[in-house]
């Protein structure tokens, strides 16, 4: 059962170690990655893959097509809300005489 967990941690640090590499990250990195085993690749995973990763911009374009789908006239009262509130000035008319 150890060969598992072991086989686990080599192909979690060699799919960053291939991450790191193409992306063109730090070398040092790679060495992280093999030196604290699971460690190592836990952190990468947090530190540099996760934020560079789709998901973000994937759940707030869902998270968007939710909110339009449960209130489709929010954005034209909120325009509505700030128009009301933009202060205009008015100039004077003048009469040609």
């Amino acid at each position: 059962m150890p060969f598992v967990g072991l086989g686990l941690h080599v192909l979690l640090a060699l799919f960053c170690a291939v991450h790191a590499v193409r992306t063109g990250q730090q070398l040092y990195w790679v060495f992280i990655l093999f030196a604290f085993p699971m460690l190592g690749s836990l952190v990468y995973i947090f530190a540099i893959y996760l934020p560079n990763s789709r998901l973000d911009r994937g759940a707030m374009r869902a998270v968007s097509a939710v909110a339009k789908t449960l209130d489709p006239t929010r954005e034209v009262r909120t325009a509505r809300a700030e128009y009301e509130h933009t202060p205009v000035v008015v100039k004077p008319f003048r009469t040609v005489q």
